[in-house]
């Protein structure tokens, strides 16, 4: 945001205030909720890196299938 818009309005706001954070599950959005509620979006939360083939052949499957899939991934530290 900062840049595109270095003197915009969110400029001198924090990064909470304008829910861009990256602070933890507690502030992060559910996009994955989000999509499902409004269009009925397939969604996944992969927390483990061995099962990234799957999750993501699953979604593939579901595109193909016509419904939008939102993968959210969440690792630790590397």
């Amino acid at each position: 945001m900062l840049g595109v818009h270095p003197q915009g309005v969110g400029a001198g706001k924090a990064a909470r205030d304008v829910h861009v954070t990256f602070g933890g599950e507690e502030n992060e959005p559910d996009f994955g909720g989000i999509a499902e509620a409004a269009g009925g979006a397939w969604k996944a939360v992969l927390e483990d890196p061995k099962k990234g083939n799957e999750v993501i052949k699953e979604a593939i499957q579901v595109v193909k299938g016509g419904r939008s899939a939102v993968v959210e991934i969440r690792l630790d530290k590397f």
